[in-house]
Formats: structure tokens, sequence, C-alpha cells
């Protein structure tokens, strides 16, 4: 029942064979079952691709593959015999060979290439060899093994070159000799084997089967009754690693039963929670199931104690000798950097008390170079000494660029005002405007500042393309605009006086009290030119006072009317008699308004750098116990601004260490800490 295929009795044959009888085939090949079992081929034809076929230059001639250009009996075609004493040469009868033919009975051959004359008369090419250039040889793609062409490719007894055979089972495959398993097996390692009971290749080569396991269908399981658990089988009815379910692990001293973890504590410990515990030493069950030691108590003997050399604060146990919220004594805390030492709390090395904290003099900016020494808000201390950095300069407290600060413009103190901009240590002014006394203003229309800063225009004048011009029927007279018409001081002309006379149409005209004396009413009682009497002049150095000459008023002072005054400071008087300020504006240096580096608020000129009630501006107020430093309301130094309000946080009870920090329950702060 079984055939012989590539050299091994099989049920079946192999891939690419045909069975004929009880041997497997290449009906492709075979020259015994060319095209199919049985059919031989003859008379030296050969098998190609399922057919008998001549060699080529040869043809079939009853049966038998001849050369028709040399054999006698076929000369040219089959049939075709040559009369006798003649020879076939080239297909054709002749006397003699033609040039390049030799003679070999009555055939004309050609001794290269005739493969039963190869090189010479009746040397016969066999095993499926050719003649080429008088020599037999394989065809292209075979090769002579044993005095046979075979193709080492495919032949299963010259496997991949001659004498190379395929055996056990396997067949000739692309020069290789590959095994042919049977149905229901594979190939494994060399070994045809089944894979669907096989515990070395279950359901697959290399595929194993471990821990136990057997190989079942194609598959791997463990026997009845017991579990794979982590690549071994198991009983978990009794496995202590996997009780009742795999990785259920029974802690000692537990083992299992039925599937279930079993406790059986040993002498002297107790079951608490599923786990045996020494509950005379045990933090988490001390004296008892579920009595935990806490803060850093031990348990001892059945009781929770702390450590020697520890002290139980608040529930916590703790180094007395070394607890910075607990030095000495329970709460006792070291603050401000302090570190408690054998019990006491100090300072490190290289820092020293100050205020109830540790500082670096050396570097604490809030203790530059001793306790107290605070350094300007921006400044570092360094190596005890406060510095700005580079470009800024201390004012009021604060480090500053004086070359943009608006508050602090070229100088500490000197603040452009509202809106105005500090570029290179001056206050900006808008196109077209000009800083005057700290303020930008228009001199081609400011009457304070007419053409140029401090140029007043007085006595009703206005300042028109910055020249100070009078209104329409008025004259400028000593810098005032008048009335020539019925001005007493200009009466028809500049400085033509009518005294305590009255101008009518440019005319004098004495009123009660008066005297026209020279075509003008003066006042005999204070006309130094008539002083008490037409003519009657007084000296240089003297004034009339009272229709009397007397000495002139001292340095400084004017006399406007009959009173001496000071034009400086006059506001009724400001540079000149009878020029007088605005309503609540000053009169400084002559010219209304106030002294650079002042504003005017509320009819008072104030610095707005540094006055607390107008700080940056007119009614800005600090509040709170701050001060107005470089017009910003800040905080002293020590303290710090806690909801608008300037708070120490070292003492405040409200603000105790940090702000919003109260201490509360009768405490107070002490160092920054309630205590």
């Amino acid at each position: 029942g079984q055939v012989c295929s590539s050299g091994a009795c099989r049920a079946t044959c192999s891939a690419g064979l045909t069975a004929c009888g009880a041997a497997c085939v290449d009906l492709q090949s075979d020259g015994s079952n060319c095209g199919a079992c049985g059919r031989s081929c003859t008379g030296g034809a050969a098998c190609a691709s399922g057919a008998c076929v001549c060699p080529a230059g040869q043809a079939l001639c009853g049966g038998v593959c001849v050369n028709v250009t040399t054999d006698a009996a076929n000369c040219g075609a089959c049939g075709t015999a040559c009369p006798a004493g003649q020879v076939c040469s080239s297909g054709a009868c002749r006397a003699t060979c033609t040039a390049g033919l030799t003679a070999c009975g009555a055939a004309c051959v050609d001794v290269q290439s005739d493969s039963t004359n190869c090189g010479a008369c009746g040397r016969t090419c066999s095993g499926g060899t050719l003649c080429a250039s008088g020599a037999c040889s394989c065809p292209a793609g075979r090769t002579l093994c044993g005095g046979v062409c075979v193709d080492i490719g495919v032949d299963n007894l010259h496997c991949g070159g001659c004498g190379i055979a395929c055996t056990g089972g396997t067949s000739c495959t692309a020069g290789v000799c590959v095994l042919v398993c049977p149905a229901g097996t594979a190939s494994c390692a060399g070994a045809c084997v089944n894979t669907s009971t096989s515990s070395a290749h279950c359901g697959g080569c290399g595929v194993a089967c471990t821990g136990g396991t057997a190989c079942v269908a194609g598959a791997c399981a463990c026997p009845a009754g017991q579990t794979l658990c982590g690549g071994v089988c198991v009983n978990t009815a009794s496995d202590g690693r996997n009780c009742g379910a795999c990785g259920t692990q029974c802690a000692a001293p537990q083992s299992c039963s039925g599937g279930a973890c079993v406790l059986v504590c040993p002498a002297g410990t107790t079951n608490c929670a599923g786990v045996c515990v020494d509950t005379a030493a045990s933090a988490a069950n001390c004296g008892g199931c579920g009595i935990a030691c806490t803060g850093g108590t031990v348990c001892a003997a059945g009781r929770c104690a702390c450590p020697a050399g520890t002290t139980s604060c608040r529930g916590v146990c703790v180094n007395l000798a070394a607890s910075n919220v607990n030095c000495g004594a329970c709460d006792v805390v070291c603050v401000g950097g302090g570190v408690c030492t054998a019990g006491s709390c100090v300072c490190t090395a290289g820092t020293v008390a100050c205020g109830g904290r540790c500082a670096n003099t050396a570097t604490d900016a809030a203790n530059c170079g001793g306790c107290g020494r605070a350094c300007p808000r921006g400044a570092t201390c360094a190596s005890g000494t406060c510095a700005c950095p580079t470009g800024q300069t201390a004012c009021g407290g604060a480090c500053v660029d004086l070359q943009t600060s608006g508050q602090n413009c070229g100088a500490c103190g000197a603040g452009c005002r509202a809106g105005v901009a500090c570029a290179g240590g001056a206050c900006a002014c808008d196109p077209g405007q000009t800083s005057c006394a700290g303020r930008c203003v228009n001199t081609a229309t400011d009457g304070m500042n007419c053409g140029a800063c401090g140029a007043q225009c007085r006595g009703g004048g206005t300042c028109r393309g910055g020249v100070c011009t009078c209104p329409t029927g008025q004259t400028a007279c000593s810098g005032r605009c008048v009335n020539t018409a019925n001005d007493a001081a200009n009466c028809g002309a500049c400085g033509v006086s009518c005294g305590p006379g009255t101008c009518s149409a440019g005319r004098c005209a004495c009123t009660a009290g008066a005297t026209l004396c020279g075509g003008a009413c003066v006042n005999l009682q204070a006309s130094e030119a008539n002083c008490g009497a037409c003519g009657a002049a007084c000296a240089a150095g003297q004034t009339c006072l009272s229709g009397r000459c007397v000495t002139a008023c001292p340095p400084g002072g004017t006399i406007c009317g009959t009173a001496c005054v000071s034009l400086q400071t006059s506001a009724a008087h400001c540079g000149a008699c009878g020029a007088a300020c605005p309503a609540g504006t000053p009169c400084t240096a002559g010219v209304c308004g106030c002294a650079t580096g002042q504003s005017l608020c509320g009819g008072v000129c104030v610095n707005t750098a540094t006055d607390s009630n107008n700080c940056g501006g007119c009614l800005r107020s600090c509040g709170g116990g701050s001060l107005c430093v470089a017009g910003a309301c800040a905080c002293p130094a020590g303290t710090t601004n806690c909801a608008g309000r300037c708070a120490n946080f070292a003492t405040d009870n409200a603000n105790c260490g940090a702000c919003g920090a109260a201490c509360t329950g009768g405490r107070r702060c002490v160092s920054g800490a309630c205590i």
C-alpha cells in the first residue's frame, strides 16, 4: 500500500511526483514514464517537458532518432537511402564527404558534434552527454555523475553534487535535501513529529510543554485536578503558594487546606487580622491587636513609650537637646534662624541675634554691618556695606535711577509733575512746551512764562506769540497795561502820575487830600518830590512818609503806596508794586508760583516727594504708619504693608511672621512667632 518516494517508503508521493506502480516518478523527465505512466522514449529519444524528443539536429525516422544529414538510410529525409558506394554528406548522397566532414561507414559526419562519432568514428556519447568540439559533455544545467548527466538541483541520488543522496524521507529541492513529512506530521528539528501529541513540539515546532503539562490536541494542559499557575501545574486545594487560586500565597505560619489559608499561631503570638504578632513588641499591635504606637514611640513589654533620650511633646517623641520647636522644654521654639544646641537656642557661626532673629550682618540688607542698619530698598549688602545696583543712587530709603525716576529726576527729590517723564535726568515736556519751575508750559501763550521761563505778563497783559501784549486802547507802562486816558499813575502818558488825584481824558484832576504840583496831583504826605509842599524834594536815600522826608526802606524792601514791602515775597506786590498774584498763589522770588521741586496744594507749596499728606500729588495721603519716600508711600524699615497698614512681623499680634498670621488664644508675637 506504500510507494517509494525520494528514496523512502511512503503512503503518497512527494510534491511534483506521480505514482507509477510502486514508484514515484517525474512525468516531465522520466524516459520510461514520459507524460504518463508506461510511456517509454525509444530510439535514442529523451523525455523533456512530458514529451519524447530527439536530440537537437536529429529526426525520428521509423521510431529511431537519426541524423538525416549523415544517415545513408535516411539521407536528407526519413527513408531516403543512398546507393551502394555513396555516402550521405550534409543531407545528400555523394561519392565523397564534403569538406569538414568525415566518412564513418556510409555516413559523412562532423566528428566535432556527432554524438555517435564524437572526435572519431565509432566513439559514441552516452549517459545523456552531447558532442561538442569533438568531446562528449552534459547539456547546460546538467552534471555528469557516474557516467550519466543529471540535474543536481532535483536528483535525489546526486542532490547538490555527485553522490550526495537524499535519505531518511528527504527529497532534493534546489540542490538541498528537504524532509517531506507524511500528512498529520510536521518537520521539526530534522524529524517528522505529530504536533498534536508531541510534548516537545505541541501545536508547533519548538513549543515545549513544561511545568508538568502534557500535549493534548496540540495544546499543553495540566492533568485533571490541577491548575496551571506561573507555568507549573499545581493543586490549588493544597498548594501554599497558590491556595484556592493562582498567586494566593499563604503567609507563614499559615498552610493551605481545602483551597483556604488556615492560620496556626505559635506560642507567645496572637492572631491580629490574620497575622501572628508578638503584642509585647509589635508597634502596630502593642499590648493588643490594633493598638498602634505613634509619635515615634516604641512598644516595650506591651506598652508604648518614647525611646531613651527623648520626651513626649504634644504626642510626639522629641530630643529636647536638639529640637528647634521644643528646645530644652516642650513648645520652646527657636525663631529667626536660631538652632537648638544642648537645649538652648543659639545663632549659627557667622550670624548674630538682631531683633529676635539670627542675621549675617555681612550680607543681611536689614542688618548691614550691624543690627538695625537697613539698606535702602533695592540695595544689597556685601561685606557689611549697602550698595545700590550700578547706575542707581540711594534717595529717601530706596535705590533709584536718577536718569529715569519721575520722583528723583537728575537729583534726589527732584520730581517731575504728573504725566511728565524723566529722560536723561531731566523732566521731558511734550513738543512745543518748555519746562519752567517743574511745569511744562507753552511760552508762546503762558502769561506766567511769556517767551521765556519767569517772564510774567502783568497788569492785564496777555501772551501772544511769546510777547506780552496789551488790549486795544491800553498802553504798556512799566510792565503793566494801562489806559492813559484814566490811569492816575500814567495820565495822558506813561509815568505822568496824578498822585492821589484822578485822571480824566488824559488830564489829572486832584481829589481830596491831593495837591496839584507842576500839573500833577500829588500826595504831599508821600511824594518824595513834593514832600509836605510842592517842590519840597527829599534828599537821596530818603523817602516821604506823612509829609516828612525820612530814611528809605531797609535793603530788600520797596515802598508801595505808604508801606515798605518785599517784592520777592509779597503776594500783593509780586515783582512790582501793585502786581498782585491770583488768590491762593504765593509769591516766590518775585514770581507768582512755588519754588522748583514744590507744588501748590490747597494754596500751600509742598514737596510731593516727601510730604505725607500730598505724596506724589495733591491730597494723596499716606496712612497706616507709612511715610512718603520719593513720591510713594512706603513702610519704614523693618515693617511690611499688610492690608494698608505697616506691620512689624516680629511683634505684631495680628501679623506675626507674615501678613494675616494672627496670634490667638492669648498668645503673643515674639520674634515673629506666636507663643
